[in-house]
């Protein structure tokens, strides 16, 4: 394994090969049952099913099972897999706080979920987008990159324990209920038509959007499962 400088902790370390996505989101996807035997991969132009995963020395080991016992650990066991949906079976025991026409909003707190590991998890994965030049498997361009621009470090210094949550991002969490998002998961990428700059993915049955601005827009805040009075997360 190569020696060189981790992208999380900026040590000189012996560098563990690192994953775009988890490589135990793959093995969801991969289960007995799943109607998609691939994860579903968004390109500039296309989507596309592939078993291929983004992944290069990153990391070095500490951060790797920093990232594992604050987040990821956690949120896959939420996702959907052979055994069902965690997340969604522990949202249907509680009572919508709200819903209009398609989309229901739960308390996630109230619904016993660690919505701290969810929201770290995903700003964990937005963050290696734009940590790393990674080798691009799905397209003519050679390197999948997001450039965070500013709000990438504050990213950095949050994931490593050395400052709070940034001030100037937000973390949506929506539960999906088709079976094919159940079923799906792709890379980070710029939403379309936001009034800020939002990143967001898919992970077998969990969105997770980003999203990035000083000032946010009105409301962000407010829907944000880390800022929200309630942490809430959405089902739709």
């Amino acid at each position: 394994m190569p020696i060189d400088v981790c992208k999380l902790c900026l040590e000189t370390k012996e560098l563990r090969d690192s994953h775009m996505l988890p490589s135990a989101v793959w093995r969801l996807l991969n289960e007995p049952g799943h109607k998609l035997n691939h994860p579903i991969l968004m390109t500039e132009k296309l989507a596309l099913t592939s078993s291929r995963q983004i992944h290069n020395y990153v990391l070095c080991a500490d951060c790797e099972q920093l990232l594992n016992k604050n987040g990821e650990h956690y949120t896959i066991r939420q996702m959907r897999g052979k055994r069902g949906f965690p997340l969604l079976e522990r949202l249907r025991k509680t009572t919508p706080i709200a819903s209009f026409e398609s989309v229901s909003s739960y308390n996630g707190s109230a619904a016993g979920v660690d919505t701290e590991k969810l929201v770290y998890f995903g700003l964990s994965v937005v963050w290696r987008a734009g940590a790393y030049k990674w080798k691009n498997l799905y397209s003519d361009n050679p390197i999948y990159f997001l450039d965070l621009g500013p709000f990438l470090e504050p990213m950095r210094q949050y994931l490593v324990g050395a400052a709070p949550f940034p001030s100037d991002i937000t973390v949506n969490i929506q539960v999906a209920l088709d079976t094919h998002s159940q079923c799906s998961a792709y890379t980070p990428s710029w939403a379309a038509g936001a009034r800020c700059p939002v990143v967001g993915f898919l992970a077998c049955g969990i969105h997770f959007a980003v999203a990035m601005g000083n000032p946010l827009p009105s409301g962000y805040l407010l829907t944000c499962c880390h800022n929200s009075p309630d942490k809430i997360i959405f089902e739709k």
